[in-house]
């Protein structure tokens, strides 16, 4: 027995000696990276419901467009109200509230998008032209200006952009004006004295140009705008209505007839020249037809329609044509 014994305790001390407590055994140290590798999908991947509400969100996107394209105005309003529930302060939402605005006609609205595009950084030349020319029609004229002026900078071969700097200079011009002159600008009906006035105005190579012989006319010794109509006619840019007995006529209605020939004749006499006027520096205001081709050559009128030179010209017609005339001169 005592043997049986021995032989027992011998085996359990051989089959224990390759055993090891843990308690005096340092565990292996961690690798943060594979740490990192071995977490479960659910805890890499997004949870279903984010990657559901994003095909969600994207789905009303498109269906906005969708609706813009058709004109559905309605579906479009009220799948934007949608976006901009499930998503504040999307961007894309911005954009397509500026473009339902655009098709609304609310200018309000599309201005206080376009603004909100441009100061949130990569708007588009497109978008930040259009918000230029916002600016200049229905905001604030001197941002519009600024705009322009950085638009010209950075793409000086765009056409539009320059147009446009053009278009943004007479504007802020206007709103420095006399109150006077600004009150023509709506008139239904400019008389001769009125229409000098604006013109002297509104165009600065009228005050500054080179003058040629001083016209004389008696007519005018008391009329407010005397010094504008004398400008226009030392420069041969208008002419007495009856030269034999010097009068102006400042308060006969000015026909849109010679009110063309007049924005005519300013390429030639205070800037260099246009071809689209033709030769001898413009039509005489008495040649109507000759009068109304050029217009249309140079762009005053848009269609010969638009001539009528025998119609008395409006306040908001001469001030467009004005405007017009400056893309001659410039």
């Amino acid at each position: 027995m005592s043997a049986y014994r021995d032989l027992a305790a011998l085996a359990i001390a051989l089959g224990c000696a390759g055993c090891m407590t843990t308690a005096g055994v340092e565990p292996p140290p961690r690798v943060p990276e594979l740490d990192a590798g071995s977490r479960t999908v659910d805890e890499v991947a997004p949870a279903p419901e984010a990657v559901v509400e994003e095909e969600a969100i994207g789905e009303v996107r498109r269906r906005i467009v969708a609706a813009l394209d058709a004109g559905d105005l309605a579906d479009a309003a009220t799948g934007l109200e949608e976006l901009r529930l499930r998503s504040p302060g999307d961007t894309a939402a911005v954009d397509l509230g500026r473009r339902l605005a655009r098709a609304r006609g609310d200018t309000g609205a599309e201005l206080a998008a376009l603004r909100e595009l441009v100061a949130a950084g990569n708007a588009s030349v497109g978008v930040q032209h259009r918000l230029a020319a916002l600016e200049r029609e229905a905001g604030d004229a001197r941002r519009g200006l600024e705009l322009y002026e950085q638009l010209a900078r950075r793409h000086p071969a765009n056409a539009e952009i320059a147009a446009g700097l053009t278009a943004a200079r007479f504007t802020w011009r206007t709103r420095l004006l006399p109150e006077s002159v600004r009150e023509l600008f709506e008139a239904s009906n400019l008389l001769r004295g009125d229409f000098a006035a604006l013109t002297a105005w509104l165009v600065p190579g009228v005050r500054t140009g080179p003058a040629g012989s001083t016209v004389i006319v008696s007519d005018i010794l008391e009329h407010p705008h005397r010094r504008e109509i004398a400008w226009l006619l030392n420069l041969g840019l208008m002419e007495p209505a009856d030269a034999a007995v010097r009068r102006f006529a400042p308060d006969n209605y000015m026909r849109r007839g010679p009110a063309l020939a007049t924005l005519l004749r300013m390429p030639g006499r205070i800037g260099g020249g246009a071809a689209c006027v033709g030769e001898g520096g413009g039509p005489a205001a008495e040649d109507v037809d000759a009068v109304c081709e050029a217009a249309l050559r140079c762009r005053l009128i848009s269609e010969p329609a638009e001539c009528r030179p025998e119609r008395a010209i409006s306040g908001p017609e001469a001030v467009e044509a004005l405007r017009r005339t400056l893309h001659l001169i410039q």
